[in-house]
Formats: structure tokens, sequence, C-alpha cells
């Protein structure tokens, strides 16, 4: 059966709460401590999905690092096979590779190896030949003056 609308029931009754002013309700200390625990479940449960997941989702980067290096290592190999391969053709899979090994390396170690660092054209060594010139200063005694 259909509930009755009563309009001076409800009014009464919110003119009574509305005088009384909004009244805590008595927690139990056992309750409340449940409560707490039960929130701290959760919330460590959430937490391990979200490890979990972020686990994933490393190791989905890292296997697919590592498919592209084994790529450009396929592909540098068969670049060194050829008889004669175009201008340019080694060096490109050459740095191919490099990239995607530092990648890798980056990814695994948190730091960027050193040799990764040197830009594709300049040979390693120059860019610490200019350094420790740079360092010298004309004033030495001993150094053979140019």
């Amino acid at each position: 059966m259909p509930r009755r609308k009563r309009p001076d029931l409800r009014a009464a009754r919110a003119a009574a709460g509305a005088d009384a002013g909004p009244a805590a309700p008595a927690v139990d200390a056992d309750v409340a401590m449940f409560a707490r625990r039960t929130q701290e479940a959760d919330a460590a449960r959430h937490q391990a999905r979200r490890d979990a997941r972020a686990a994933k989702h490393r190791a989905e980067e890292g296997a697919r690092l590592q498919v592209a290096k084994d790529g450009a290592a396929q592909n540098l190999k068969a670049v060194r096979r050829k008889q004669r391969p175009h201008p340019g053709e080694a060096d490109a899979a050459e740095s191919a590779y490099r990239a995607a090994l530092a990648a890798l390396m980056t990814f695994e170690t948190g730091t960027r190896p050193g040799w990764a660092d040197t830009p594709a054209g300049e040979p390693e060594g120059v860019g610490e030949a200019e350094a420790a010139a740079s360092t010298t200063d004309g004033d030495d005694p001993e150094e053979p003056s140019r």
C-alpha cells in the first residue's frame, strides 16, 4: 500500500529538528576502532593494487626497450653483413643501436651512460682534449710556448 502524504507531520518533524540543532550520534569506541581498521585495510588494498599496476607498467616498459634494442642490434648486424651498404647506412644503424642501448641502460640503472652523452658526429675524446687544453694557462714556466 502506498505511503500517505502527511505534510503537517513532516513540517512538525522539520521544526523539531531545526530547534534541536544537529545532534551528534554517540559512537561506541569499538565501532569506531573497527571502522578505522576497515578503512586502513581498504587503503592498503588500494595501495597494493597501485603498486602492482606500477610494477606491471615498469615491466612492460623494460620489455619494450629490450625489444627495441634487439631490433636495432639485428638491423646493425644485417647492415654489417652487407657486401656494399649504402653510404651512411652503417652509421645510422650504429647510432640507432647506441640510442636504444642507452635508453635501456638508463631505464635499468637510472643513470645515463657516459658514452651515450657524446654527440653522434663527434669522435670520443675530442671534447676531453679541448677541456684539458682550456684548463692550462699560459703562465706556467715549464710549459713550452707554441
